[in-house]
């Protein structure tokens, strides 16, 4: 307001003014119920009439919870990722699953695809990739925590040598090997 020195505000019962008291602009926090907010405007003349101002508030979103991890292979098809179904918000929800190839905390961006659903079948994966979903209602957003699909190399073309007459040697570095000899498993080795 013009002229205005000071303001006073006032709030529903349950919110509380973090900062600003006096000022033109005040920071709150609001109880899980809405109300109206009120003004004032003051200087050497006086006191202005009262602006008022419905606020709606609703409770966190909460219960974003994301299921789904795999391990799969190259070209291995992914199953679906299943989110549950949340709370608080208005009620009403909007769903975003991100995709990370860098890890469980950074890196998300948009999963592609039907990612606004509740829940998200990531397709053919080519690497190991962290899924999680936002939900978002009434204003209010909630973050699940991240799932990973882990996907495994095929394992590079073994060298076999031959030690001795009845000993072999395969190898490729941090391979899995099993001997087998006319369908009978005869050795295992990393």
């Amino acid at each position: 307001a013009q002229g205005a020195r000071s303001y006073t505000w006032s709030i529903p019962a349950g919110w509380v003014i973090v900062s600003g008291q006096g000022t033109s602009e005040v920071e709150i926090v609001t109880a899980d119920i809405g109300g109206v907010v009120q003004v004032t405007a003051d200087n050497a003349c006086g006191r202005s009439t009262t602006s008022s101002l419905a606020v709606k508030a609703y409770p966190p979103v909460s219960g974003n919870l994301v299921e789904g991890e795999q391990v799969l292979c190259v070209g291995q098809q992914s199953q679906a990722l299943t989110g549950s179904v949340p709370s608080g918000g208005e009620g009403v929800y909007t769903y975003l699953w991100e995709s990370s190839v860098s890890g469980a905390t950074e890196g998300f961006i948009p999963a592609g695809g039907a990612d606004n659903q509740q829940n998200y079948t990531p397709g053919i994966l080519t690497e190991t990739t962290w899924f999680r979903r936002k939900v978002a209602s009434g204003g209010c957003q909630y973050i699940s925590d991240a799932i990973v699909l882990k996907v495994l190399p095929v394992p590079a073309k073994p060298a076999i040598e031959q030690l001795s007459e009845k000993e072999l040697k395969a190898s490729v570095a941090g391979a899995y090997f099993e001997w087998w000899h006319n369908g009978v498993l005869l050795e295992q080795h990393t």
